[in-house]
């Protein structure tokens, strides 16, 4: 049997870097996790996708500081609206190919996908929002885990969201 390369496109150097980086991370013992509590066909669901999208209404992911600093990755989120199309939108990622989701959204946040499972019954709603975040965070992801991914968490409590998808890019 053949061996993934999970480094296959990214470059030598890159995946140097990033070898190193998770060889020097501290190994994650708990993962945190909420066993289904109802049948996923009465279930009401969201997308997380990590492709920093805003709505254009809304304040874009901060590229500017990641600019600046290289290592560093916008650590909020962003309210998506579920009927959100690509024209609704803005796509602030430095690190992917951003025309593909901004032709269609479907790319990086999967909403024909849903509303199918949710018109063959398959799943029982649509959260009046979904969620995005940059998926970048650099040498420290400590206000994503410990700020902004609680807050994303409550949101979906208010918002009754029994399951969340992640859509990651």
């Amino acid at each position: 049997m053949n061996e993934v390369d999970p480094f296959r496109f990214t470059g030598k150097t890159v995946a140097k870097i990033i070898e190193k980086r998770i060889a020097d991370e501290k190994e994650v013992l708990e993962i945190p996790w909420a066993p289904v509590s109802k049948k996923i066909s009465s279930s009401k669901v969201a997308l997380l996708t990590t492709a920093g999208i805003s709505m254009k209404n809304d304040e874009p992911f901060d590229m500017e500081t990641e600019r600046i600093k290289g290592n560093w990755g916008d650590p909020t989120w962003r309210l998506i609206d579920n009927g959100a199309t690509s024209n609704d939108i803005n796509v602030n990622h430095l690190h992917i190919d951003t025309s593909y989701i901004e032709k269609d959204i479907n790319v990086a946040l999967p909403t024909e996908g849903l509303k199918t499972l949710a018109s063959n019954r398959v799943i029982g709603s649509i959260a009046k929002n979904h969620y995005s975040i940059m998926g970048f965070q650099g040498e420290d992801s400590s206000h994503l885990a410990n700020v902004s991914g609680p807050e994303i968490a409550n949101h979906m409590k208010q918002d009754k969201v029994d399951l969340a998808i992640l859509a990651p890019v």
